[in-house]
């Protein structure tokens, strides 16, 4: 028999446990990732880390000295001593923590609320990136901003590096406008809410989430919409390499004042994600007629040396150290490029430990030197949202509602399963093919739209006919999409499938026009009383090379048309009433100089035959219109 003699669980003691497991917690934890030690080691300063925490915060292109996070002690690189009490601590009590709620997430408001975060972009159960219509039309297109100049603050960078609590900040400041003080901060013991955040190594923004309510902000006497915009974090090495790519387009397409945040200085890896980025950019802007990268901040976060912080620090270190590393390499090109004339840098200090445990993002908690630069940051960060309002490749303002066209077109563009893609390469040559796409569409509804305009009136219209027009089209068709095939790039697969889906799309519109020109040429050959299909022109002694389109008589204009004329030197029309009198006329009067003009006509037949796609048949003007209806009158 079991026994049943179970103490049941006192409320109390597994209070106290808790409470016991969070006085541990903090001597258990690492304060770079904010989780339970990972193979644990010391360094020359006695403080505890993971050993691949420790290598990625002091890992870089440059380095006067290594730092410990938290003391700020200067230490030997090599002398990571492995920690193994700590371990077996670690092992014995590590799974309670893990299993312990430790972590307050602070939760959003309610999403109906206007003062909350929304997610703007996210992925479907195919994991496919889909733009959530509502938000878009509330948040972007909504009337009081769809008219406005629009400043997009976004910021990307690696995971867990503290993106949303410095835009939960910049909220802060947002909604004090008026405070000319460090009062905006708010309260010492304030708990930090907006865009989802908490401390640790899981991953808390997934897609795009966008600032529902609009700030807005006067500069020039314009009154400008100012929205924020937190990102998937772009760098995290488990993610999706086709993801990234997506997201980083995304950003450039969602910025106007782009944040790029990074941990401790300019590695290796923000260089290389920063150079992919430029290249995205470049495409992106070239599809939407988009500035890439009108503003860039370089943001580097937890910077130990030397002590000089802001953008007095931030340029120093740029330019006497990123910038003369990159030149002397001959690497990163366009980061090169972007760091000369279109990016500030910016130093932060670490926040302190206690704000990383404590995990609030209450002011009480930061360390004061951070506390100084996050203001000062912030500020100029808004006094300058003015001058970074979104603009297209012209230079002019985009307003709200017109980048939310861009939006959808682009996300219609890529969610599809068919363009994949795990570099800018490969994007960049995705948008190029779009692109072409795009522009070739355009070409043959200016050419459809060029006929149209060319067959309004019955003169001109009767004198192409159904089956010549459809062989004008066609030929267009097939000579473009040559022409097409030749400007793709990428693989040869796609390439035909490219091509088939632009030849379905002309062939559709095709087939539309061509139905409306039947219907117009049969309702002409009606006015023009003459049966259509059947020979109308005909010559003494025999029929005109088959059978003849018609003679056009009506209120405004009139045609004959023959073909080649053979043993004879005289007209006559076939047929009755108006068309049938002027036709006659016509015929009297151009039998007379048919003889003389033969070998003109002849040659007028052919260059009129090669002009209408290789027809024998060729259309003659016999008559001025006002000559026609002179002769219609009378007649």
């Amino acid at each position: 028999m079991g026994n049943t003699n179970k103490k049941e669980s006192n409320p109390v003691q597994i209070q106290n446990l808790n409470a016991g497991l969070e006085v541990l917690a903090e001597d258990v934890r690492c304060s770079i990732c904010l989780e339970v030690f990972e193979d644990p080691i010391s360094i020359d300063c006695g403080h505890n880390f993971c050993r691949g925490c420790i290598a990625a915060h002091w890992s870089g292109i440059s380095f006067m000295g290594y730092q410990c996070p938290e003391c700020r002690h200067l230490c030997h690189k090599d002398r990571m001593i492995p920690d193994f009490r700590m371990k077996n601590i670690v092992d014995k009590i590590g799974p309670a923590l893990q299993g312990a709620s430790a972590v307050p997430l602070v939760e959003m408001e309610d999403p109906s609320d206007p003062g909350t975060a929304v997610q703007l972009v996210g992925l479907n159960e195919e994991g496919m990136l889909v733009v959530h219509e509502e938000v878009l039309k509330t948040c972007l297109q909504a009337e009081e901003v769809k008219n406005r100049p629009v400043c997009m603050i976004a910021i990307i960078g690696e995971q867990r590096k503290g993106k949303s609590f410095l835009l939960n900040y910049l909220l802060r400041k947002l909604r004090s406008l008026e405070t000319g003080d460090i009062s905006w901060m708010g309260e010492d013991d304030q708990v930090l809410d907006g865009f989802e955040w908490r401390a640790g190594i899981q991953r808390t923004t997934k897609g795009v989430w966008i600032w529902k309510k609009p700030f807005f902000i006067n500069s020039n006497s314009e009154e400008i919409a100012v929205f924020l915009v937190d990102t998937e974090g772009s760098l995290d090495i488990a993610g999706n390499k086709e993801l990234t790519v997506k997201l980083s387009a995304l950003s450039m397409l969602l910025s106007s004042h782009l944040i790029f945040n990074v941990s401790s200085s300019m590695k290796e890896t923000d260089l290389e994600y920063l150079e992919m980025f430029a290249h995205v950019a470049d495409e992106v802007g070239k599809a939407f007629s988009l500035q890439p990268i009108q503003h860039l901040d370089i943001l580097v976060r937890d910077w130990f040396y030397p002590p000089v912080y802001g953008v007095t620090g931030g340029e120093s270190y740029i330019n006497d150290v990123v910038i003369k590393e990159l030149q002397e390499a001959s690497k990163y090109p366009k980061v090169l490029d972007i760091l000369k004339n279109r990016a500030h840098c910016y130093l932060m200090p670490f926040p302190g430990r206690r704000i990383m445990v404590e995990r609030t993002g209450a002011l009480k908690d930061m360390d004061e030197d951070f506390k100084e630069t996050l203001n000062t940051y912030i500020n100029g960060l808004v006094d300058s949202a003015g001058s970074h309002v979104k603009k297209d490749n012209r230079e002019f303002k985009l307003t709200s509602g017109k980048l939310a066209e861009k939006i959808r077109r682009f996300v219609e563009v890529i969610k599809t399963n068919e363009y994949s893609f795990s570099s800018p390469l490969e994007m960049a040559i995705m948008l190029r093919n779009h692109r072409a796409n795009d522009d070739f569409k355009s070409e043959y509804a200016q050419f459809l739209e060029e006929q149209d305009l060319n067959s309004q009136s019955m003169f001109k219209n009767l004198k192409m006919a159904p089956s010549k027009m459809k062989e004008r089209l066609k030929d267009k068709m097939a000579e473009m999409i040559n022409r097409y095939g030749r400007e793709l790039e990428g693989d040869e697969y796609r390439k035909v499938d490219l091509k088939i889906e632009l030849e379905i799309h002309i062939k559709a519109h095709m087939e539309r026009f061509m139905a409306a020109y039947t219907k117009r040429f049969r309702s002409n050959a009606i006015k023009a009383g003459v049966a259509v299909g059947v020979g109308v022109v005909g010559l003494a002694g025999g029929v005109v090379g088959g059978v003849v389109a018609g003679v056009v008589v009506a209120a405004e204009v009139a045609t004959v048309v023959v073909g080649a004329a053979t043993g004879t030197s005289t007209f006559a029309l076939i047929g009755g009433g108006v068309g049938a009198g002027v036709g006659n006329q016509i015929g009297k009067k151009e039998a007379k100089n048919l003889n003389r003009d033969n070998d003109c006509h002849s040659d007028d037949d052919s260059r009129d035959s090669e002009g209408e796609g290789g027809d024998p048949q060729g259309f003659i003007d016999l008559s001025e219109e006002a000559q026609l209806l002179d002769l219609n009158s009378s007649s």
